[in-house]
Formats: structure tokens, sequence, C-alpha cells
């Protein structure tokens, strides 16, 4: 659904180095058994977000405003962590995933009236 709304990055090279970044952080992960992808954003907001099971996006702001290999691996790692221990999972109640994904799309489409409907019409009709 997410990818549905952005434009994710098509330059080879940088996925490549991206994956391959997040694939050596993943293996050192506690919870190795989320089905864990790594897509960017192509958009020069500096971002990064997970999803519970595993999806981690980062936007092409964040790898172009990071100073080392080192600043980019910890904006990942952080988000694995997130997965791995089950923070969305734990936390979020159908309603507050939705305001989520609708948050990050909007925050990445410049959308913010989008999210602004979304949260009247939640206090309206109070929690799922």
């Amino acid at each position: 659904m997410v990818e549905s709304h952005l434009t994710l990055l098509s330059d080879a090279k940088v996925n490549v180095y991206v994956s391959g970044l997040g694939q050596s952080l993943i293996a050192q992960a506690p919870a190795r058994q989320f089905p864990y992808s790594l897509k960017i954003i192509n958009t020069p907001a500096v971002d990064a977000f997970a999803f519970p099971g595993g999806p981690v996006y980062l936007t092409r702001g964040t790898i172009e405003i990071a100073r080392s290999e080192g600043e980019l691996a910890g904006v990942i790692a952080h988000e694995i962590a997130h997965i791995a221990l089950r923070h969305g999972a734990c936390q979020a109640s159908k309603s507050y995933l939705a305001q989520a994904v609708l948050g990050a799309m909007g925050g990445m489409t410049g959308a913010g009236e989008v999210t602004t409907a979304f949260h009247s019409r939640a206090r309206e009709s109070g929690p799922a």
C-alpha cells in the first residue's frame, strides 16, 4: 500500500549498496525470522521508518545527508531494531497503524492535509 503512493529510487547501484549494508546488519539482529526488506524512497526529505514484519524504508535524502557509512548503518539498524523488538506489533492498534501509514505517506508526499483529515475523522469515530 505504501509503495503505491511513493516513488522508489531506481538507481541499482545505490539499492545494491544499501541492501548489502542492511543484510550485514540483519545478520546481527536478534530476530532474523522476519522477511526484512530495505527500500529507498526517491525524495530529498530526511526520514526512515519500518513496519511490523520487516519492511524498512529510508529516503534518498537520508542517504545523501549521512556523513559516513556508520551514520547510515545507524539509521538502518535503528529501524531493524524496531522490527526485531516488535515495537509496532506490541503498541499499534489498527487505528494507530493506519495513522502511521498515512502520516508517513503525507510526510513523504507533502500531503499534510490527508493526515489532518484522517485525524479529524479518527477523533470523531473513536478508537478502532
